[in-house]
């Protein structure tokens, strides 16, 4: 044996972390715990119990690499939203708690527009693990869900994370934005979007930047170019009244707003903001 313990290897861990961060006892324990196939109460509780030679580098590498500064999402495997577990890798996007507000008014929209949630024909579009197109379609599993990502690798988490969650009512297409919909002759009259929307200057100098998927980041000059190409394509696959709920970054409500006028002829639009009170959704109805 190493002459390890947890609580040793916990000591360790907690002072190597304190190289890059303050609050170092819960990312510790719990990459402790990933390492040992137990949970957080165990690395608690059990402070005396030996692990092997192998379970110190394997846990040493973990605390390295979080000192790097890799998502923690990325070191255990997986994240919550909206209440759920999902399986994160490095092809998609880290879930934020941002994006819930997109999941919960959708939610709510159609708890009160809809008489049938089975009426309900909605995309997510870029749907990376899946974590919109899944919370939505765990909601109302009678609605006709579709979700697109032109990243095979994404998709294929995604896939990973409805059977993970007994989801029966997703369809997956591979493809870029709406094309996948358009070129099938899918229609719909919900799209859900999470798309890139940081300028791309901006993402390099981002510390997350170094792990994430870039194509799910980087929006374009301005950060607007995702939302041009997708109002483009909305009339392509939208049945009237066409509604639509995007994620946008915190400045950029009103060009969002307006770009979607030149392209679209606006029933209604309103701004929700997130919990700091930041402009977090944009909901639109279009004819």
């Amino acid at each position: 044996m190493s002459g390890w313990t947890i609580g040793t290897a916990l000591k360790e861990g907690k002072r190597k972390l304190r190289e890059a961060y303050d609050e170092v006892s819960f990312d510790a324990q719990i990459l402790l715990a990933t390492v040992l196939g137990v949970d957080r109460a165990h690395i608690i509780a059990h402070p005396e119990k030996p692990i092997s030679d192998e379970q110190v580098v394997a846990y040493a590498n973990l605390i390295q690499r979080r000192v790097n500064g890799e998502p923690y999402a990325y070191l255990v495997g997986h994240r919550e939203f909206y209440g759920r577990d999902f399986i994160v890798t490095p092809d998609v996007l880290v879930p934020r708690p941002e994006t819930e507000h997109l999941v919960e008014h959708a939610i709510m929209m159609v708890e009160g527009f809809y008489k049938d949630p089975a009426e309900v024909r909605a995309v997510d579009v870029g749907t990376g693990s899946g974590i919109i197109a899944i919370s939505f379609a765990l909601r109302f599993p009678t609605a006709t869900v579709y979700a697109t990502d032109i990243s095979p690798e994404a998709l294929a988490v995604a896939k990973c994370n409805a059977e993970l969650h007994g989801v029966k009512n997703i369809q997956f297409l591979e493809g870029h934005l709406l094309e996948p919909l358009y070129e099938n002759n899918i229609k719909v009259d919900l799209i859900l979007c999470n798309p890139p929307y940081l300028p791309s200057d901006l993402v390099p100098q981002l510390p997350f930047s170094r792990f994430e998927p870039e194509i799910a980041l980087d929006g374009g000059t301005d950060g607007l170019l995702y939302y041009h190409l997708l109002f483009k394509q909305v009339h392509l696959v939208g049945v009237p009244p066409i509604r639509m709920f995007l994620e946008i970054g915190s400045t950029q409500s009103q060009a969002v707003l307006r770009i979607a006028h030149q392209h679209l002829s606006i029933m209604l639009q309103e701004v929700i903001r997130d919990y700091a009170g930041h402009d977090r959704v944009v909901r639109l109805s279009a004819k």
